[in-house]
This record gives C-alpha cells, structure tokens and sequence, in this order.
C-alpha cells in the first residue's frame, strides 16, 4: 500500500494552526523536498493518484475554510504536489504547474468526513466532517469567508439557523420561527429584532426605509454575533 502525502504551500504560521486546531484527526506531518507535507487517514483508502488529488484539495479546502473563520490571521495552503511513498522504498512525485485552486465541491468530502476526527474533537474538525456532509453548512461556510463580511451574508447566517434548528413543520414557519434561537440561548429577543431590522434595510435597495422602534446594531456587533450563532450551529448538528 502506497503512503500519500500533499506538498504545502503555506506560512509556518498556519502550518501551527493546523496541528493544534486537527489534533485529534489523524494527520502525519513531514518535511519533504523543501516542502511541509500532510498525510491523512482517507488517503490510505485510495489507490489511484488522481483520487488522492482531489482527495487531497478537498482536505485543504475544508481545513482552510474552517480555520479562516476560527484563526485570526490564518491565510490558507495551497496543493503544491504529491508525493507517494511505495512499499519498496521507491518516491514518486507529481507537481502541479502552480498552486491549485479548489473549492468545497463535497465530491471528495464524504471519505473525508467519515475519517476526519476522534473524540474529543475541535470545533473546527467538526465543521471539516459538517462540509462533507451537509451542502447547507457548505454554502454557509463559504458565505462566511467573504471579506468583508456582508449584511447579506450574515442574514443567511441567521435565516438558516432559525431554518435548521426549527421543529416547525412548513418552510415558511421555520424561517420565522426567531423564537427558537432566542429559546437556545444563542441570542435574546432584542438581538434577533434589533439584527432582523438593521439587516433588511442595509440589504434592501433604495428608497430605504428608517429603521423603526428598535436601536440598529452596528456592523462590528452584528458580525460578533453572527460569527458567534454559526459556530453554535455546527455544535448543535455536529456534536462532539
């Protein structure tokens, strides 16, 4: 059996990131041709050198989206190549031309996530498994990343929350069901009134209309709380 392992390229800094923040997942770490390199438990079910790629660029792309959200600072790697390491003591190599770009396209997520991890895991380890199993944190991950961080974006947060936590039986009811976050503890009901407001009218084209009986939030409380409600989010569906 062949041993994989992807070539990094990133700073020292994140390289630290990733050990402490996917302690409990598995993953070897070496120092090969100059280059950090990962190897992980789903590498091990696979064969082909193709699959180990995309294997391998999905892994990062998880890793470097949950670490964005949780590491301040954190920039991300990019897939500098393959190394395989055969049974007889042979290296093969395979370098791509750049370092690729990738994205959470769950098409190798699901190996993944079913090896990503053993208890007790990080919040971030648990959002990794979330992004091979459910297209809807996917999306919200990836909303979240966006720099700035938009009024649009954290509506989603905060309509997909009350949506997914809500044991209201129609799609129309989960949306509006506020009440169930504020019955988690996750907010309280001027949070939710008060973001609700401010979030519609910086959303919502112009002619705007004032924002009433309520204090608006500002941006910086907002995105605190907003940051804060989708990590509660990936607690609640991915239990340690």
């Amino acid at each position: 059996m062949p041993r994989w392992y992807v070539m990094l390229d990133g700073s020292s800094d994140d390289l630290v990131a990733v050990k402490q923040k996917f302690a409990a997942s598995g993953f070897t770490f070496d120092h090969k041709d100059g280059k950090d390199t990962l190897s992980a438990p789903a590498f091990e079910q696979l064969q082909d050198k193709n699959d180990v790629i995309e294997a391998g660029m999905e892994l990062l792309a998880s890793i470097n989206t949950a670490l964005r959200l949780s590491v301040f600072g954190y920039t991300g790697f990019q897939f500098h190549g393959l190394v395989e390491e055969r049974s007889d003591g042979s290296i093969h190599r395979t370098m791509l031309a750049q370092g690729a770009s990738f994205g959470l396209s769950g098409a190798a997520a699901v190996a993944i996530a079913g090896s990503i991890g053993k208890p007790v895991r990080s919040m971030e380890e648990r959002l990794v498994s979330l992004l091979g199993k459910s297209d809807a944190m996917t999306d919200l991950a990836v909303a979240m990343t966006a720099y700035p961080l938009t009024w649009g974006a954290m509506n989603t947060i905060y309509e997909s929350a009350k949506g997914l936590m809500s044991t209201k039986a129609s799609p129309e009811a989960k949306r509006k069901d506020h009440q169930v976050l504020i019955d988690k503890g996750w907010l309280t009901a001027d949070q939710s009134e008060r973001f609700y407001k401010t979030a519609g009218y910086y959303r919502h084209g112009y002619p705007k209309t004032p924002i009433k009986h309520v204090s608006p939030m500002d941006y910086a409380e907002a995105s605190i709380l907003m940051k804060k409600l989708f990590w509660q989010l990936v607690d609640a569906i991915e239990p340690t």
